[in-house]
């Protein structure tokens, strides 16, 4: 099963001065929410063409449906930072995830339970992109939630960036974080 946002009503940016999202937000709504709408409908196809079976849920990840049931492994792949509060997101997740949740992200370096805001006037284009995190404040996160980080991993990946000189494509270091539920 994937699950993602049904509307860019659920989309959250930093309120940039000047931006469509801030200046006219419902007609920023409806574009991006078509934007969106191409992208499921990519998802859609090929999903056709290629018999899957798999279930894809749209709606609220501060808030999943009730109705979804439980998964063995919940896997967030570059979602947290997007996000304006993902110790919520990582709540509502975690009411699903039955036995793992992994998430893979930025990591902060260091050993203190902190975040770094990343929002930044002289990069409005970056309006997306709003936390990093150290480890330390992942362990804590997960464990008020009943996990435990049982495996840590750093690699290089392959990543679209719209601020990339290369076509798009940079190579971004990662985190991997995989946490298991716990009692």
């Amino acid at each position: 099963m994937s699950f993602d946002l049904d509307t860019a009503e659920r989309q959250h940016l930093l309120p940039f001065q000047g931006t469509p999202y801030v200046t006219d937000h419902a007609a920023w709504v409806r574009a991006q929410t078509a934007a969106f709408d191409t992208w499921k409908n990519a998802y859609w196809f090929t999903h056709q063409k290629l018999g899957s079976r798999a279930r894809a849920i749209y709606g609220d990840v501060y808030d999943l449906p009730n109705g979804i049931g439980t998964f063995d492994v919940v896997i967030l792949g570059a979602i947290l930072e997007h996000l304006g509060d993902p110790v919520r997101a990582i709540g509502s997740i975690a009411r699903v995830a039955s036995k793992r949740i992994v998430i893979n992200t930025d990591i902060i370096s260091g050993d203190e339970p902190i975040g770094r805001f990343n929002g930044d006037p002289a990069y409005p284009e970056r309006s997306y992109i709003f936390w990093t995190y150290t480890l330390e404040t992942y362990r804590r996160i997960l464990a008020i939630c009943g996990f435990e980080i049982e495996n840590v991993h750093d690699d290089t990946y392959k990543a679209f960036s719209p601020l990339a000189t290369d076509k798009g494509w940079v190579q971004t270091p990662r985190t991997t974080i995989v946490a298991r539920r716990v009692g």
